[in-house]
Parts: C-alpha cells; sequence; structure tokens
C-alpha cells in the first residue's frame, strides 16, 4: 500500500497541466517517502470532500460589510489549497528522508535548473532548495510555449541518477511521483516570490532567506527582494 500511494500520480489529481507560457508558474515536488502515507491519503480524503473530482473552488476567509459585498479573498483553486496543505505536511509531518541537505544534491538540483532553463529557454524567478522538496517559480522566455512535463522529466531523471550515485543507491527512488504546478493569479508575483524565498525562515533554519545556501533568486529582482548588508548584519 505504500508503494501505491507514494506512486501515486498527482498530477491525475489535480486539473491538467498547461505548457509554460509567459505568466509565471510556481512549481513544487518532493523526494521519495518524504510524506507518511497515512497523511497522503488523509490529504486525498480531505480534498476529494471539499473540492469533488471537478477542481471547483470554494470560499475561503472571506466576509462581508455592512453593504452585503464580500470582502477578502473569496475563493481557492483546488491546485493552491493542496499546494498550501501539502506545504504543512512537509514542513511539520515530514520524517524523511532528507537528501536534498546534502550540500552536493542541493547545489546539484540549482545546476540542473539552470540548465534546463538554457536547454528550454526558461527565465527562472526564483529557486529554493529545502531538504526535502523543492520550489521553483518560472516562465517561458518567449512567445512560444513549453512543455511543463518534457521539463520535470529532464530535471528529474537527471538529478536522480546523479543524486544516487552520490548517495551509493541503486535502483532507488529519489524523487515522488507528480508535482505541484499552478500558473500565477494577478497580483500574486510579489507574494509568492516572498513564500518561496522566505520558505527556510518559516522552517526556522534561518533568520533571513539570505543565509539559506540553496535559494536562487534572478540577479533580475536583486533590488526588490534582497536586504541591505547592515539589515543581514544587525
Amino acid at each position: 500500500m505504500k508503494e501505491q500511494i507514494e506512486n501515486v500520480d498527482w498530477t491525475k489529481h489535480r486539473l491538467p497541466h498547461r505548457d509554460v507560457g509567459v505568466v509565471p508558474v510556481h512549481i513544487v515536488y518532493r523526494l521519495y517517502g518524504s510524506v507518511p502515507k497515512v497523511e497522503l491519503e488523509k490529504l486525498l480524503e480531505e480534498r476529494k470532500q471539499l473540492f469533488g473530482s471537478r477542481g471547483l473552488v470554494r470560499p475561503v476567509a472571506s466576509g462581508q460589510d455592512n453593504q452585503g459585498k464580500s470582502t477578502g479573498r473569496d475563493v481557492r483553486s483546488r491546485s493552491e489549497w493542496t499546494e498550501e496543505k501539502f506545504e504543512d505536511l512537509l514542513h511539520n509531518r515530514s520524517n524523511g528522508p532528507y537528501h536534498l541537505a546534502n550540500p552536493q544534491i542541493a547545489k546539484l538540483v540549482l545546476e540542473s535548473w539552470h540548465w534546463i532553463a538554457e536547454k528550454y529557454s526558461l527565465y527562472l524567478y526564483a529557486i529554493c532548495v529545502m531538504s526535502n522538496h523543492v520550489h521553483v517559480l518560472l516562465s517561458a522566455k518567449g512567445e512560444e510555449t513549453v512543455s511543463i512535463g518534457a521539463v520535470m522529466k529532464a530535471h528529474k531523471n537527471f538529478t536522480a541518477i546523479a543524486a544516487n550515485k552520490l548517495l551509493g543507491q541503486t535502483e532507488t527512488s529519489f524523487w515522488a511521483a507528480g508535482y505541484f504546478d499552478r500558473d500565477l493569479r494577478k497580483n500574486q508575483f510579489i507574494t509568492l516570490m516572498w513564500y518561496i524565498l522566505n520558505n527556510p525562515v518559516n522552517a526556522k533554519q534561518v533568520k533571513h532567506w539570505e543565509e539559506w545556501p540553496f535559494t536562487y533568486l534572478n540577479p533580475d529582482y536583486d533590488p526588490f527582494f534582497r536586504t541591505t548588508p547592515d539589515v543581514l548584519s544587525g
């Protein structure tokens, strides 16, 4: 049963993947075995109860003013809800493995993304390699869309083989099947960039995101997201 749950292709439990275009796409993927089977089962069941099989949206954290107009964020997509819940599992319910904490493997993942970006003409906004999962924000550079399936297959195949070699493992699954991806909705960019960059901070690994050695921020965005040396030294 564990093998069945771990090998669930999460792409079949969400809306169909779309090719990467000019709209930034947030991708999250994880190590094989990084979330206990029972937690995966609970997550799938809870999502089924909330969303059914059609990926419909549901009201969240919304209220009404005295004119009866809705306030705050009214809906959340199935992919956003799942991403947030799964992130909590990875931070608070995981019991390993934590292979990505190995500096050699984390560096391998980052370098692979830069190679992928060049090969497939992608623009990388930010990458954060945590101990058991990875966040990537990217978009296509030109007008041509890029197959996200081809991108993830190339990246995961290469890094799995190389990482298992470093670990001395053979015939062992490295990445969990599937991945989460979603297009950013309007006005989400800055919020999501901070969310990705601050992942190590929220996990209480560092005080400032710049201290985390396995984060990449596109230099184009340094003026907006990097703090000054004085702030860091304080």
